[in-house]
């Protein structure tokens, strides 16, 4: 089908991803088990949107995957993105943590980081079977637009993977398997596999030839996986062509808590020679996120931008500052769509700043160590990061981010604003994206 496939607005997927009315498009970003702490902003933007809709019954049955017409993530952003997409909510998704992060992070291998992948991939495998099943990018159980980003270490290529109908080898061909039939399981897996933490992931993507070495999106330099999903849902040469706006598109992009690595001259000299490379890898994934964020930021006009460094702030200038304007400076004539970045600086000052404690006591540094890390799955751990991701979400989630222009119609508060969403969007999201995951 590729490019020429038909929209059928009898599949909820096809009326979310259909071109036409104003798009929403959730992007959230890898951390391990700190994918926990982002539950805590995401079940404050569900809270936020939820309230918008007129009766008890309509907001019971609320999800995210009835308002974003694509969710995409990488490594433990695409096991997030994986749930939401399948129309769950994101309370479910928040024990789903409590109760996989243990297991997949309970014991590490002996040597691991060193001589091995420090955890058994098997554990990983097994969860994401369990909760996945086996649906695949073109089954009906994904009731929205659903992407995953990766690394494919054979051809050095960074990947996009989605159920897009429109996309080339969506159908394969006389070389190329069909993207249709992967295994949704198997392309969150593959986006997952963490260097230095779990094995690689191989996947057939040929007829009769080796299959495919993939690793973590984020080794490609899409931790952050917003700017790529951009791309990929208003580039021609995807299918898609969402139009591009601040009326047209709204971009919100979810991290998992970030912090930066400190090291004196003397701890660097006395450091093993693959421990350093482990840190700069880890240090390097921190510095293009914080970069996308710059630019994403640049390209638009987010009501509560996200703080850079000391040097650039947010990108505001001098007369901007000094007339006390939220916004960041555009470097666009006209922004390119509607962004806003959630996210949580996990350190001393950062959680000050957010008056988040440890029963009163400010977080000390083996407490702060154990945060950032992304495979400290202790009891305590996770408790902490669910406290400290809630917070956020109480603290910096507000319904200004989400501007009227991008309500669906049930949140619409007469017929008025929903006229003047448009009759396509209307048909687009009129109907509510249920699938078989929703709670009754």
């Amino acid at each position: 089908m590729g490019h020429d496939y038909v929209w059928n607005e009898e599949r909820a997927r096809d009326r979310h991803l259909k071109p036409g009315g104003p798009k929403r498009l959730l992007a959230i970003d890898g951390g391990g088990i700190r994918g926990l702490l982002s539950c805590g902003i995401l079940k404050s933007i569900e809270d936020t949107l939820r309230a918008r809709l007129p009766t008890a019954e309509e907001r019971e049955r609320f999800v995210l995957a009835d308002y974003y017409d694509f969710i995409g993530g990488t490594s433990t952003g695409s096991i997030v993105a994986a749930w939401l997409a399948t129309g769950r909510p994101v309370s479910e998704l928040r024990e789903l943590y409590l109760s996989m992060g243990p297991a997949i992070f309970g014991k590490s291998r002996p040597w691991g980081m060193v001589f091995n992948n420090k955890f058994d991939a098997e554990e990983l495998s097994k969860q994401l079977q369990t909760h996945l099943q086996d649906i695949t990018l073109d089954s009906d159980d994904l009731v929205t637009g659903f992407g995953v980003s990766a690394k494919r270490m054979d051809t050095g290529s960074g990947w996009l993977l989605a159920n897009n109908p429109r996309a080339p080898y969506w159908d394969g061909d006389s070389r190329n398997l069909p993207n249709a039939g992967l295994p949704v399981r198997e392309m969150v897996r593959a986006s997952a596999a963490a260097p230095a933490y779990f094995d690689h992931v191989s996947v057939a993507i040929e007829h009769e030839s080796a299959p495919g070495a993939f690793m973590d999106g984020a080794v490609a330099g899409l931790n952050n996986p917003s700017m790529a999903f951009w791309l990929y849902v208003t580039s021609p040469g995807y299918g898609l062509g969402w139009k591009t706006g601040e009326h047209e598109l709204l971009i919100t992009s979810v991290g998992t808590g970030e912090y930066r690595q400190r090291f004196t001259d003397r701890h660097l000299k006395r450091m093993p020679a693959i421990q350093r490379a482990i840190f700069s890898l880890a240090g390097s994934i921190q510095d293009v996120v914080r970069n996308q964020v710059q630019t994403m930021q640049a390209l638009s006009r987010p009501l509560s931008p996200y703080p850079i460094n000391s040097e650039v702030d947010f990108l505001a200038g001098p007369d901007e500052k000094l007339r006390g304007e939220g916004h960041a400076h555009c470097i666009v004539e006209r922004p390119l769509f509607s962004f806003q970045r959630f996210d949580v600086r996990l350190d001393a000052g950062g959680l000050a700043a957010m008056g988040v404690t440890d029963n009163g006591e400010a977080y000390g540094p083996r407490m702060i160590r154990n945060l950032q890390a992304m495979d400290c799955a202790t009891p305590v751990n996770l408790k902490r990061l669910c406290d400290i991701g809630e917070a956020a979400g109480k603290l910096r989630v507000r319904g200004e981010h989400f501007p009227a222009a991008f309500n669906t119609p049930a949140m619409a508060g007469n017929a008025n604003v929903a006229l003047s969403l448009g009759e396509d969007t209307r048909r687009q999201v009129g109907r509510t994206s249920r699938g078989r995951w929703r709670s009754t």
